[in-house]
């Protein structure tokens, strides 16, 4: 006996339905049974903040924290480092270490900060290097002019 088109799908949908629901079956056997909610005795560990007090610390010992024109720089660097103590993804960690590297780069233009490496810091005094006496030229071959007339000009091409 034929069957009709409408048929066949229905046959078709019953036939994977009964598969799929075996293949679940066989899969919830093999699988470890999972904990009870109530077994779980440790709460999430959240990490403790270590970007904002050593960001603070930085901005304190340089001084860049009273600094009135570096101040979008500074809030920026704050807000960045508490976002990464929250947990930030990759994208504000890049973000992060931008900004320090353009706080050390105000540093380090800044007179005058200790410890930042600008014009201000104080740097060891360097022994005064001689530059070794020019050699004495002869003033036969140094006279351009004379060697020109000797050769009859200008060279042509």
């Amino acid at each position: 006996m034929a069957r009709t088109k409408e048929q066949q799908r229905l046959y078709m949908r019953e036939y994977r339905a009964r598969k799929r629901a075996e293949r679940e079956a066989e899969a919830a056997a093999e699988a470890p049974p999972a904990p009870p909610a109530s077994a779980t005795t440790d709460p999430p560990v959240t990490p403790a903040p270590r970007h904002l007090p050593a960001v603070e610390k930085m901005l304190q010992d340089s001084g860049l924290d009273r600094s009135v024109e570096d101040g979008p720089l500074v809030e920026l660097i704050r807000d960045l480092a508490a976002e990464l103590d929250a947990g930030a993804a990759a994208r504000t960690r890049q973000q992060y270490l931008s900004a320090l590297r353009d706080a050390r780069r105000v540093l380090a233009a800044a007179p005058g900060v200790p410890g930042a490496g600008g014009k201000g810091a104080e740097e060891p005094e360097r022994p005064a290097i001689e530059e070794p006496a020019a050699p004495a030229v002869d003033p036969e071959v140094a006279d351009f002019a004379s060697f020109r007339r000797a050769k009859g000009g200008v060279a042509q091409g």
